[in-house]
C-alpha cells in the first residue's frame, strides 16, 4: 500500500473512532464516516467494503496488537514462572486500556454484538494457545468449556473494568483475573 493510501486508511480508521466517542455504531453512517475523513465515497470503498468491514478491519488492528502470538520460544520463556503469566496478561490490561481510538471503550460501551464476537474469538484464541496449555487441570471439567468458562471471565472483567472507568491498574485487574480462575485450573 501506498503512503498516500495508507494516510488514507488512518483518516478513515481516526474519523470512524472519532464517531464512536460520540454515539454508537449503529447510528453511524458510511457518509458521516466520509464527511470526517473528507474522502469521497469511491474512496472509502476502495478502502472498505462495507461499515461492518470497517469495524472488522479495526478490530483486527487492534487485537492483533493486543493479543500477540509469541514465537514457540518466546512461549517456554514467557512461561517458565507463573509470574510470567501474569505479567502477560498485565501487558494485554496495558493495551486494551491504551487502545488505539478508544474503540474498546466505545464499542464495549455499545454492546455491539459483531465486535464482540471479534473480541471473543481473539480472547478463545489466546487462552487456548497461551494460557490453558501451560497447566494441568483436573480433567473432569471439558477441556472446550473451560477455555470458554475463562474466556467469558476475561470478558467479563475486561467490561467491568471499562464500565468503571478503569480506574483500576492493569497490573492489579491481572491480579483479580487469576484470582477469580485459579480455582478452575
Amino acid at each position: 500500500m501506498d503512503r498516500r493510501s495508507k494516510k488514507t486508511r488512518e483518516s478513515i480508521l481516526q474519523s470512524f473512532g472519532n464517531l464512536l466517542e460520540k454515539r454508537s455504531y449503529d447510528r453511524i453512517t458510511v457518509q458521516e464516516i466520509i464527511d470526517d475523513a473528507d474522502v469521497g465515497r469511491a474512496t472509502f470503498y476502495a478502502h472498505f467494503p462495507s461499515k461492518d468491514d470497517l469495524l472488522k478491519t479495526t478490530c483486527v488492528d487492534l487485537f492483533d496488537h493486543v493479543f500477540p502470538t509469541p514465537s514457540k520460544q518466546e512461549k517456554e520463556d514467557i512461561f517458565k514462572d507463573s509470574h510470567a503469566e501474569k505479567d502477560e496478561i498485565t501487558h494485554i490490561f496495558f493495551h486494551l486500556k491504551k487502545n488505539k481510538y478508544n474503540l474498546l471503550t466505545a464499542l464495549l460501551r455499545d454492546g455491539n454484538t459483531l465486535f464482540l464476537c471479534y473480541f471473543r474469538e481473539y480472547v478463545d484464541r489466546y487462552i487456548a494457545a497461551n494460557l490453558l496449555k501451560q497447566k494441568q487441570h483436573s480433567g473432569t471439567i471439558p477441556e472446550s468449556f473451560l477455555y470458554r468458562h475463562i474466556s467469558t471471565t476475561f470478558m467479563d472483567l475486561v467490561q467491568w473494568w471499562i464500565d468503571d472507568g478503569a480506574k483500576r491498574e492493569p497490573e492489579e485487574m491481572a491480579e483479580i483475573f487469576f484470582t477469580v480462575i485459579h480455582p478452575v485450573l
